[in-house]
């Protein structure tokens, strides 16, 4: 795997050479702070730039188009790492050598020039992109776990990185203008850009296929200076459903710049193993329980459907898990260390997530290889990971009750 740099027209290229896939995977990332009053404007805009273009103004032609070219795929979506948002634009497609003499790396990198430089900004194309998207919303709103997360936001902030609504609501989502979906347009233009190219590809002919590129990046950085002490609170939600979900988030205060970092990614991924063993095999409390941990805003949220009235049960042994490490469990913290560090190396079988590891590196610039991430995690003791466990504290508690049918 070879890897090249280069800059054109202010923005960052990045060619990831190699003979691994049958397709060619272009990844744009657009990165800017975020501005919470934009967030419902840049959905839809994402969601118009990835299904259709001047040259194929309608869903229908852009697909047959998509078709043709043997399957090529335009997909996207907008995300945010703690204070930034995050525009991700991405065009797959069959490497040229298999496509019957087929130059599809030109189609695949014009499909992106029309898409991003020549989108349909009209009221006709908004109104179409609202119902689709209102009419996904409505259709989350039949999940319990999806309706206790909006409330847990809200509950945080919904204008601050702890409780961003990041895909927005109905309400916020049908008030976009066309005004406002072209002035975020004219922002994703002035953002910072990262272009990831995966495949076997000659490099001087992606620099030259890209010479359209005309981004005026500025220089967005992650910026710690948002964190804060999180409110204590103890919630309860009455709900329709026939079982409860439960949030529980707990904070734990470790950057990027940290040196137990990386032994917080090894104590969730052993804290994942024993909440499955201890409290779904052996005390049957659910089906699924999991942890997430947060890499920009230094919390862990612990996710499950539970009954209710095991609640509090459910928060006493999670404490007790939490505790027990400091007793020795050096051989599953071995087990999972090297289960990371296998993981890591399996990424590099997906373009995806190439791509994106590769974006990660640039984004924050702790490290800059696999290599360098792996040396990392190999760094840590478990002595680090006993320093982590008693750096938690349950700050927000939340549950959305299932439906009294008595």
């Amino acid at each position: 795997m070879e890897i090249l740099n280069n800059c054109i027209n202010n923005t960052q290229v990045k060619v990831i050479n190699t003979n691994k896939f049958k397709t060619v995977n272009i990844e744009i990332f657009f990165t800017k702070e975020l501005d919470y009053k934009d967030i419902a404007p840049y959905n839809l805009l994402v969601n118009i730039l990835i299904s259709r273009n001047a040259k194929y103004p309608s869903i229908s032609s852009f697909a047959t188009y998509k078709e043709d070219n043997y399957g090529l795929s335009v997909n996207g979506g907008y995300t945010s790492r703690g204070n930034i948002g995050v525009v991700n634009f991405r065009v797959s497609a069959i490497n040229s050598k298999f496509a019957l003499s087929e130059d599809l790396l030109h189609t695949q990198i014009d499909t992106i020039k029309e898409c991003l430089y020549n989108p349909i900004l009209d009221k006709k194309t908004l109104n179409e992109v609202k119902d689709i998207y209102v009419s996904r919303l409505k259709d989350k709103l039949n999940k319990k776990t999806y309706i206790l997360k909006k409330k847990v936001n809200e509950l945080m902030g919904n204008d601050s990185p702890y409780g961003v609504d990041i895909e927005s609501n109905i309400e916020d989502i049908s008030k976009v203008t066309l005004k406002d979906l072209k002035r975020v347009y004219d922002k994703l233009l002035t953002s910072k850009c990262y272009v990831y190219v995966i495949g076997e590809v000659d490099a001087n002919k992606v620099y030259k296929e890209l010479s359209f590129l005309s981004v005026k990046g500025n220089d967005d950085k992650l910026d710690y200076s948002y964190l804060k002490t999180i409110e204590s609170s103890n919630n309860e939600y009455e709900s329709k459903f026939l079982q409860s979900a439960i949030s529980l988030i707990y904070e734990c205060n470790i950057v990027y710049t940290d040196k137990l970092f990386y032994a917080l990614k090894v104590f969730i991924e052993m804290l994942n193993y024993d909440l499955f063993n201890i409290i779904r095999e052996k005390h049957n409390y659910c089906y699924y329980i999991y942890a997430l941990c947060n890499n920009y805003l230094n919390t862990i949220e612990i996710v499950s459907e539970i009954e209710s009235k095991n609640f509090k049960d459910i928060i006493r042994i999670i404490d007790e898990i939490i505790k027990d490490y400091e007793n020795d469990k050096s051989s599953d913290f071995e087990i999972t260390k090297n289960k990371i560090i296998n993981l890591i190396k399996a990424n590099q079988d997906n373009s995806r997530d190439i791509a994106l590891v590769h974006f990660g590196f640039d984004f924050i610039g702790a490290v800059s290889s696999m290599e360098e991430l792996m040396a990392k995690y190999e760094e840590v003791s478990y002595e680090d990971v006993k320093e982590v466990s008693k750096m938690l504290t349950l700050k927000v508690a939340s549950i959305l009750k299932e439906a009294n049918h008595e």
